[in-house]
């Protein structure tokens, strides 16, 4: 047999965790549920006599435990939990002198478990004692601590047992004891049985006693003493009447009668497991037998008490043409965990549950290795990397994740970390830490490589003690051939509102290989990136300009990896190529993984996903395609909440990646098919079927309607019947269902067949029959035991999205009766929960919103406030839906329908490159046959989604290109990090800028000062105001934000500056209410910089020599923010009213025309506030030729005359209207959309030019404003060219074209140009 060596890159999956240092407070509970150090157990002797008839369920215990004094106390604390002790019988004894101390009192505290022993004197250091207690317990049946399970046989009949599940702390339920994994100790175990059953413990029985008259003629089974300590968790009794089936005279597999024959393929496969870890380790297993019992009912899949491992049947039980391939590996992936677990757990267990990974983690791992070793055909291996790095990464990708170090205090948390950390991430006889470990592996380390600079444990802890794992950026400079990498710490959705400023840095190996190398057998760690490093530069590489390069080889590193955009497109184009296959399956599937996280994530764009996913349309393989199908479940799951044609689009995309496989698969099993082959079928038949492909569906209707013809004679395959079932249900009726529902009660006797039908009954598209389903889920009688309810709703919510519709109507017609059922209204939260997960439309979202609204009273609060907050993740599958469906749609239009010409467009030909000459190919044709018939330019039909993918791919192409010409390693940095971290919160919709500007361009202080008032809308209730604002200092003293509707202000409590985002947080100090409208105003000051970005300084040299300075704008894309603070996204339009003050040797433009001009005083309000605000003020417009005022009537609409000018009237008391009574220094304010001027000194002659309000709202980057002493060329009296003086003729081709372009687009868009 081939020895495993673990390589440390493969040891950093299985350790690597997400953890922080606990706070003190956290430290403080977890001790507070500690029993004290001061006794500790030595041995157990445990007589327990358990009755299960005449429905008694309860059972007599007692237990005598010898102890030892470690410290001087006169209490002795133990857990119990659920028994009731004969307090009088209880007794502690000196085992020097034999006499029984004096117990003064008995207390029990119930909070932490404690039962307390107050003696009279102290116990002396290191003398040994003996407790007696004698007491009774409940069998419950709720699966914990010794409790009652049935099953029923063919004739009708109910037969009882005992089980026990005691991990992690339910022990105490079953004898008082020290119930810590750390606290060890030798068992002695008796139990007393009827004649009819019999025992089964840790230990092979080696006395029977009986029958006892005094207990009703029970038999007494008495067990061998452990041979060494173990920890409590670690015990369990069964009495059952089972029977069993023997390997090897030493290892035995029991369950009821009728179920013997499904135990033979388990039989088969487990002692060889067994061998296999013997082997390893060389540790032969320590005890004299090996029990595995299949209990009927059961809490989790399967424990690993040491000799006597428990399961759920289906975890142990199979039927050969019956049960699937997928249950077949999952029964052997159990068996190797749980026998895993008895020298990695059991033999060496955590000290404290803190550490649990150091049990679940290296059996999780061993899992899937030993049974590699035992099933050589499966690719086990590589399954690794699918079903469980995979799975660990996404699990561990969210700053919800608890650490796999972590303090847990109280039963209730300790439980909750037996999760996919613990399991997937962590993927002697003592009790161990994380210390314990490193120490021993660093030896081994050292041992086998000598002396090394790198200190193991100082690697290993930045894995183990700090949350999460790195994403890799990987930068190529593709001139030179070098790569930089960078670190950072990878979240599926960015952080908001915490408080963790840890700085997550890993050490982590580096390994690769490129398109030359193609080298993906060798794991060697070529390089480190340092903890401290938050980048590094890699030399010596030598990658070829056209070369790939893939870091991570076989995924042995816990990281995702994310490359330059060019390295994307290389591997994209290899792909799909006949060479994909040249990259092995498992960094095949790593590649798509890592893509479809990303891209959640918001580090990519999905165009660059998709783009590299359409090689799939050649992929056969089972490991690449288990991930693809992982990443496409999520998005399809989404685009569900599409319209119907971009689904219908996303659906037809997903068909044609399948196809091949599909092709290649077929529909029908063969005899040459090997487990791999049919678990692939499997996976891509069920996909094609629920996307609806015609033949798929007949084909699954046709062999389902002559199964229920004759079952006998047409079986369907194991490993076909999920996705025929199914689908027979989606597309059929009551029929199809009665005949599935009445298979599952006749498989009784199966398990994995019942509880494959419990995941399928839900696929019906029939809401009568689904309420049917869900309504026996809550019923005692209906056959479905305890452990498989949640399979029921599942099915119906997970089969399609009416499923969720159907959930949803049942919560709100059935809450009361689920609330009942399960004794607690955190069921019914738990379901709103489940459905927050899958929902798809905002329809979905309401009605859950309003159950929970309209049923306050009957959840209470608390419940109201769980179930609210757990729709968090509802809205965060809308929000994905906006910012992503659309892309998507339009991406796979524009791909489908380019068509590319024989032998393929050049590798380094992008889809918006092929878009693009395929679009102007077509145009030119049109084009032509347009000017030959004068007729109007009509674009076909068939170019519109090709120009749609255009645009929603163009900007990538765009800054692929920038990223050539710029500093690439910094600009791709930036790229590297999450859009969605700078945008928007989405909470406040902008509808009205007035800003107001002075640029100081004679000073040479080139600043400029700015006044803003920004109208806005709540969209939501928030308690923030954020905008963005760069390269500006705000005046916070005049900030004034004011609720329109109460006309009252409201404070503004402090603010915050991010300056990684551009996010200016406003803090004010209540809520901004969804529906409302607001007006924040302030003013500020910024920088005329010479970078050509945002509001910036030009300048022109004249013939005379003379430097003239500008001012200008660029905005676009994100570079508003530098001229006024606002909401700086392209959707966040608004309307805009602009004023720019200027000296008067030049003039302002901006985008609107001028309405009103000021000369060194008031500036003049827009028009839509203009008449009321001039009556009001006593002022008058002047028309400059006549000297006469203006009638106000005449004042309508826009006022387009630069010959206005805006006076005082004589006597006028007030010059300047204001609300604001303090020193502003001569400042202007804004205030209603209205802005003034105070007089001031320091502004000299400035006159105010005033343009009219935009007439449509606008993105803030189409804004613009120059300032500068330019002259025009005027066209028409409509358009005009401005430019230097002394450039004025070279103005005149522009000039006579761009009036005929203009007026060419508004006959061909049948629009006049908007500005009046």
């Amino acid at each position: 047999m081939e020895i495993f060596h673990i390589p440390l890159v493969l040891l950093l999956t299985i350790l690597s965790a997400n953890a922080q240092t606990s706070s003190d407070e956290t430290l403080a509970m977890a001790n507070d549920y500690l029993l004290p150090t001061s006794v500790v157990p030595i041995h157990y002797d445990i007589k327990l006599i358990p009755y299960l008839d005449d429905d008694n369920f309860t059972f007599d215990g007692e237990v005598n435990i010898k102890v030892r004094a470690e410290d001087v106390t006169d209490v002795i604390t133990l857990h119990q939990n659920d028994t009731i002790i004969e307090e009088s019988s209880v007794t502690v004894t000196d085992l020097i002198t034999n006499i029984n101390l004096i117990i003064v009192n008995q207390t029990y505290e119930a909070l932490y478990h404690f039962y307390r022993l107050h003696l009279e004197e102290n116990l002396l250091v290191g003398r040994e004692y003996e407790i007696n207690i004698k007491y009774k317990g409940y069998l419950r049946d709720d699966m914990q601590g010794l409790f009652k399970s049935s099953y029923t046989t063919s004739d009708g009949e109910t037969r009882w047992l005992a089980a026990t599940h005691f991990q992690p702390c339910r022990a105490r339920r079953a004898f008082p004891s020290f119930d810590e994994p750390a606290l060890k100790a030798t068992f002695t175990v008796s139990i007393a049985r009827t004649a009819n059953r019999h025992a089964l413990s840790n230990m092979p029985v080696v006395s029977m006693t009986g029958p006892d008259p005094d207990n009703g003629g029970y038999i007494w089974d008495h067990f061998k003493e452990t041979p060494m300590p173990l920890s409590t968790y670690l015990m369990a009794f069964i009495v059952s009447d089972f029977t069993n089936l023997t390997s090897d005279n030493y290892l035995s597999l029991w369950q009821r009668q009728e179920a013997i024959s499904q135990a033979e393929y388990s039989a088969s496969v487990s002692l060889p497991l067994l061998r296999a870890l013997e082997e390893f380790t060389d540790l032969h297993f320590f005890l004299p037998k090996m029990d595995e019992v299949a209990v009927p009912d059961y809490q989790s899949g399967a424990t690993e008490q040491w000799g006597l491992v428990t399961y759920r049947e289906r975890n142990i039980l199979f039927v050969e043409g019956v049960s699937t391939s997928s249950h077949k590996q999952s029964i052997a992936a159990v068996i190797a965990h749980e026998f895993a677990h008895m020298w990695f757990g059991n033999l060496v267990s955590p000290k404290w549950w803190d550490v649990l990974w150091l049990n679940e983690g290296f059996a999780r791992y061993f899992q899937y290795f030993t049974l590699a070793e035992v099933e050589k055909d499966w690719r086990i291996e590589e399954q690794f990397v699918t079903a469980q790095v995979h799975t660990s990464l996404s699990a561990d990708s969210v700053n919800t994740s608890h650490p796999m170090t972590v303090d847990v205090a109280n039963p209730e948390q300790i439980s909750a970390i037996f999760d996919t950390i613990s399991y997937g991430k962590g993927s002697g006889n003592s009790s161990a830490d994380a210390n314990d470990l490193f120490t021993a592996l660093g030896e081994q380390f050292t041992e086998d490589v000598g002396p090394n600079l790198l200190d193991f444990q100082t690697i290993m802890e930045t894995w183990t003690l700090q949350m999460g794992y790195p994403v890799l950026g990987v930068i190529r400079d593709y001139d030179s051939g070098t790569v930089t990498v960078t670190q950072e710490r990878f979240l599926i959705r960015p952080a908001t509102g915490g408080t963790d400023t840890h700085d997550y840095k890993w050490w982590i190996p580096l390994t690769y290989t490129t398109k030359t190398e193609l080298d993906f057998v060798s794991t060697e760690t070529r390089a480190w990136l340092n903890v401290t490093d938050t980048r590094a530069t890699l030399t010596g590489l030598n990658v070829d300009i056209t070369d790939w390069v893939v870091f991570n080889i076989q995924e042995t590193g816990f990281y995702r990896v994310n490359y330059d955009l060019t390295n994307w497109g290389l591997l994209a184009d290899y792909l799909d190529s006949d060479d994909y296959s040249k990259i092995i399956p498992v960094n095949r599937a790593q590649i798509v993984d890592d893509l479809f996280n990303l891209a959640r994530g918001g580090y990519l764009n999905y165009t660059v996903v998709l783009d590299l996913v359409k090689y799939l349309q050649r992929e056969v393989d089972y490991i690449p395609w288990y991930a693809a199908l992982t990443g496409l479940n999520y998005v399809e799951r989404r685009m569900r909440g599409a319209d119907e044609y971009d689904y219908a689009v996303f659906k037809s995309f997903m068909l044609k990646l399948l196809s091949t496989a599909y092709s290649v698969l077929g529909l029908e099993e063969a005899s040459s098919d090997d487990h791999v082959t049919k678990l692939n079928r499997n996976q891509i038949l069920t996909w094609v079927c629920k996307l609806e492909e015609p033949n798929c569906v007949q084909k699954a209707q046709e062999k389902f309607a002559l199964h229920m013809a004759d079952s006998q004679n047409n079986p369907i395959a194991a490993d076909l019947k999920s996705v025929v079932y199914c689908t027979a249900l989606r597309h059929g009726g009551e029929q199809e269902w009665n005949f599935l529902w009445n298979r599952f009660l006749a498989y009784s006797n199966v398990s994995t067949e019942q509880t494959l039908l419990l995941g399928i009954l839900g696929c019906t598209s029939d809401e009568t029959l689904a309420h049917r389903y869900m309504n026996l889920s809550l019923s005692n009688t209906s056959g479905i035991r305890t452990q498989d309810l949640s399979l029921v709703f599942s099915s119906v919510y997970n089969s399609h999205d009416i499923g969720v519709d159907f959930a949803i109507n049942f919560l709100t017609s059935h809450h009361q009766l689920i609330k009942e059922f399960h004794n607690s209204v955190n069921a019914v939260v738990s379901f709103i929960s489940s459905l927050s997960g899958v929902v798809t439309k905002r329809e979905q979202v309401d009605k859950l919103k309003q159950f929970i609204e309209d049923n306050q009273d009957a959840l209470g609060s608390s419940a109201v406030t769980s179930a609210t907050n757990t729709l968090v993740s509802a809205e965060r599958n809308l929000a994905w839906l906006d910012a992503h469906a659309q892309t998507i749609a339009a991406w796979i239009n524009a791909t489908d329908t380019a068509t590319v010409a024989p032998g393929g467009a050049p590798s380094s030909y992008s889809s918006t490159t092929i878009s693009l000459m395929l679009l102007l190919n077509n145009l030119e044709d049109v084009m032509t046959e347009s000017r030959n018939t004068k007729s109007y330019l009509k674009i076909p039909l068939v170019l519109i989604p090709i120009i749609l993918g255009v645009i929603a791919d163009v900007r990538c192409q765009l800054s692929v290109d920038g990223y050539f010409e710029d500093e690439h390693i910094e600009y791709f940095e930036t790229s590297l990090r999450r859009p969605t971290e700078y945008r928007l919160p989405g909470d406040i919709l902008p509808l009205h800028y007035n800003i107001s500007l002075i640029p100081d361009l004679d000073t040479e202080n080139f600043t400029f000062t700015g006044e803003i008032t920004i109208r806005f809308r709540g969209v939501k209730d928030t308690t923030t105001i954020v905008l963005h604002m760069n390269d500006t200092v705000v005046d916070e003293d005049s900030m004034i934000i004011r609720d329109l509707k109460s006309n009252l202000t409201i404070s503004m409590i402090f603010t915050e500056y991010n300056e990684d985002n551009h996010f200016y947080t406003i803090h004010p100090g209540g809520f901004i209410y969804s529906g409302k409208e607001y007006e924040l105003s302030f003013k500020y000051e910024g920088n005329l910089r010479d970078d050509m970005q945002g509001f910036f300084r030009s300048s022109y040299v004249t013939k005379d020599g003379e430097t003239r300075w500008m001012a200008a704008t660029h905005f676009q894309p994100c570079r508003a923010r530098r001229a006024f603070p606002c909401f700086d996204e392209p959707a966040l339009k608004a309307t805009f009213s602009i004023n720019i003050a200027r000296t008067e040797d030049r003039q302002a433009l901006s985008n609107m025309p001028l309405w009103a001009r000021a000369q060194r005083g008031l500036p003049v309000p827009p028009p839509s506030f203009c008449h009321a605000w001039l009556a009001a003020h006593n002022l008058s417009l002047l028309d400059s030729r006549s000297g006469k005022a203006r009638s106000s009537r005449a004042q309508s609409g826009f006022l387009t005359p630069v010959n206005t000018e805006l006076v005082s009237r004589p006597n006028s008391g007030a010059r300047t209207p204001s609300r604001d009574t303090g020193d502003h220094g001569g400042r202007h304010m804004v205030s209603h959309n209205i802005v003034w001027v105070h007089e001031s000194p320091n502004y000299g002659n400035l006159t105010w030019d005033h343009f009219q309000t935009t007439p449509m709202p606008l993105s803030t980057y189409l804004m613009a404003f120059i300032v500068s002493d330019f002259k025009n060329l005027t066209v028409d009296d409509y358009l005009s060219v401005w430019q230097r003086e002394e450039a004025l003729p070279q103005a005149n081709y522009s000039a006579s074209i761009g009036l005929k372009v203009l007026r060419a687009l508004e006959e061909f868009t049948e629009l006049h140009f908007f500005p009046a």
